[in-house]
């Protein structure tokens, strides 16, 4: 007997691509914020060789106020940089996260439907082998009836 085909097996294809796509989505996104955590880091390393640099000419004597202001000026550049930095770190975690999530969902719908799937193969087998059971007892039968009546 040909083995019926599971009736949801197209949704279940595609609930497969959807966890592909978000798991493609996520490392997109761990990714990014990878990149925005150097950057982030980058720009904290600018800022303190900028205040050693600060603090050194101010030990050696030797900076004078304009030299100074265009180094603060700039040193506030730079923390302000660094705050939009941390605000673009905290964006990509928090939509890192709720990807994360989307991916959960989805690995959890497609296994609701390979639960079905393998329900449906159980029952399958189930009945093929009440089927063959059946067969078997009627070939059973039928040679039982022959022999005996070969006897009398």
């Amino acid at each position: 007997m040909p083995a019926l085909k599971f009736k949801l097996q197209s949704v279940l294809d595609y609930r497969e691509q959807i966890v592909d796509l978000r798991q493609g989505e996520l490392v997109e996104l761990e990714q990014k914020l990878q990149a925005e955590q150097l950057v982030l880091a980058a720009l904290r390393e600018r800022i303190a060789d900028l205040a050693d640099d600060i603090r050194e000419s101010q030990e050696a004597g030797n900076l004078n106020c304009t030299e100074l202001n265009y180094k603060l000026a700039y040193m506030e550049q730079l923390e302000e940089r660094e705050e939009a930095q941390v605000a673009r770190v905290q964006e990509c975690r928090r939509l890192r996260e709720a990807k994360r999530l989307e991916l959960m969902q989805a690995a959890q719908d497609k296994q609701v439907l390979e639960k079905l799937k393998d329900r449906h193969l159980e029952e399958q087998r189930a009945e093929e082998l009440y089927r063959e059971n059946q067969m078997l007892d009627e070939i059973s039968v039928v040679r039982f009836h022959r022999n005996a009546g070969s006897e009398s």
